[in-house]
């Protein structure tokens, strides 16, 4: 093997032990696995959300409308203290549909891989937060970390945990973009979340949760775009 060769297999052999192979999930990372799965629950929150993008900036109102179990929906909404929504965002089994005060509007399909968006950051890092954690989507672990199969199509997942069994933090990538969320439970009732991208920061101070007695029309998850 000429020396060239040589370097080129030892380059190889050095990027392969980077990525590091998923190994079976451990029992106690698998004790996070929820074996049944829950009827649908509705909930809407209130949040204040601080955002830093090229596309949106600034701190707003958030309220978000939600379906949580194995099949997600939501509708998020986002504010400024004064005057109209600057984002609106609907996320059906069947199709994600957004505006984005500024931009084109946003619409794709369920069953293919989402584009890189800002939206379609958002709406997978949603889906994630609403949807169990089921063993379908278990794809194996590394380290203390178990790697999942994202619920919005082309998104890979690493979930954190806390000492409690909480979710602490997860990891996402979609179409070559890689964001992080990481979760405060700290701050007393309410939570935080911090998402954490090569041109996005997106925390979101948790205000009010509440559990919806009867489930909204199913059409608040669709979001009508204008032609």
């Amino acid at each position: 093997m000429t020396c060239a060769r040589f370097l080129l297999a030892l380059l190889f052999a050095t990027l392969l032990a980077g990525c590091g192979a998923l190994e079976p999930a451990s029992p106690a990372l698998l004790e996070r696995v929820q074996d049944e799965v829950e009827a649908p629950r509705y909930v809407r929150r209130r949040a204040t959300v601080r955002l830093e993008s090229s596309r949106l900036s600034g701190t707003f109102r958030a309220i978000l409308i939600a379906r949580r179990g194995v099949t997600p929906a939501a509708r998020l909404q986002l504010f400024p203290a004064v005057g109209a929504k600057v984002l609106d965002l609907a996320i059906a089994p069947d199709t994600i549909t957004g505006m984005l005060v500024g931009a084109p509007p946003f619409e794709h399909q369920r069953g293919d891989s989402a584009p890189r968006h800002l939206l379609a950051f958002l709406a997978a890092s949603l889906l994630e937060e609403l949807a169990p954690i089921t063993a379908g989507r278990v794809r194996g672990a590394r380290g203390d970390e178990l790697h999942l199969a994202g619920v919005l199509e082309g998104t890979r997942v690493a979930v954190e945990f806390d000492a409690a069994g909480a979710v602490a933090r997860r990891s996402y990538a979609l179409r070559g973009v890689r964001w992080t969320e990481s979760i405060d439970t700290s701050v007393g009732a309410a939570s935080e979340r911090e998402f954490r991208g090569r041109d996005f920061l997106w925390t979101l101070r948790e205000v009010e949760e509440s559990e919806l007695a009867d489930a909204p029309d199913a059409a608040l998850f669709r979001l009508e775009l204008a032609p």
